[in-house]
């Protein structure tokens, strides 16, 4: 049987190689069980690309080399929900264990990561928790880097836009204080995040498997709900790079179905685990 007739008669033709292809570059694993689910989310990349079945999308990532199209698929097979303060006992471990320490990390800066941020609302929770503690963190020292592998969340998050069911979790005097208020053109209510706010986070495009280019090391790393899409090779991979990453008092939080397991990194209250030597 051809490919081509396989690929019209096999709604799986193509399954390995795309799950190969988004594994080698992402870590990521997808599972042949949930290939219908699969072939829904890039339901949209097909149409576009005029594409009726998965084998056939699989051979235009073929001639994709400029992965282009792979960085379609991947923002389509990934799933970005996020919420701000989401599990808000990791932003009290922040103030607890960096903010009221009184920010005495190397030269006084304030260096926080978060890694995987998808729509940006946990990046800029970070922030406005680091604005609640002014008085004793100095703001001029404080930089968050925010990062995802996907362009399209990353440019979402570079805008500061959200809908009113986006903000939900916001507590209404940081409502208030951090956000303005707008009319969007459908006339409904949106909520643009304030310049004072944005400027503490810097968005960046970030394979977390493939080379770093951050050099100073950071006091507070957040990877919640992502390395659940990784195996333990991958997730094996990724640890020590954390560990390394790392000021030395510093931690990192994980999501709340995640745990590391690795022995440099001792659990530290739910979900976080500090550095240890």
């Amino acid at each position: 049987m051809s490919d081509l007739i396989k690929a019209q008669s096999d709604p799986k033709a193509g399954f390995g190689e795309l799950a190969e292809k988004i594994y080698n570059l992402t870590g990521i694993v997808l599972q042949e069980s949930k290939v219908e689910m699969i072939v829904s989310r890039l339901r949209k990349r097909m149409n576009v690309n005029s594409t009726a079945t998965l084998g056939e999308y699989c051979r235009l990532l073929r001639i994709d080399t400029k992965n282009d199209e792979l960085n379609h698929a991947i923002s389509a097979l990934t799933t970005n929900v996020s919420s701000f303060f989401r599990e808000s006992h990791h932003f009290q471990l922040v103030e607890n264990e960096l903010i009221n320490r009184g920010a005495d990390s190397v030269n006084g800066e304030v260096r926080l990561w978060s890694a995987g941020c998808s729509n940006g609302q946990e990046a800029y929770s970070l922030a406005m928790t680091l604005l609640e503690q002014r008085y004793i963190v100095n703001i001029d020292n404080a930089k968050i880097l925010a990062t995802d592998i996907d362009r399209d969340v990353v440019e979402f998050a570079k805008r500061g836009i959200y809908s009113q069911d986006q903000v939900q979790n916001v507590p209404q005097e940081l409502l208030n204080k951090y956000f303005i208020e707008t009319t969007n053109f459908c006339g409904r209510k949106d909520f643009q995040i304030r310049n004072e706010v944005k400027k503490l986070v810097h968005f960046k495009i970030l394979n977390l498997f493939e080379e770093w280019p951050m050099q100073r090391k950071f006091d507070v790393i957040f990877c919640r709900n992502v390395v659940i899409y990784f195996d333990e090779k991958a997730q094996g991979a990724l640890w020590p790079k954390f560990f390394s990453a790392l000021s030395d008092q510093g931690f990192i939080a994980v999501g709340h179905s995640e745990r590391i397991d690795y022995t440099k990194l001792k659990s530290f209250g739910p979900t976080a685990y500090k550095k240890s030597s």
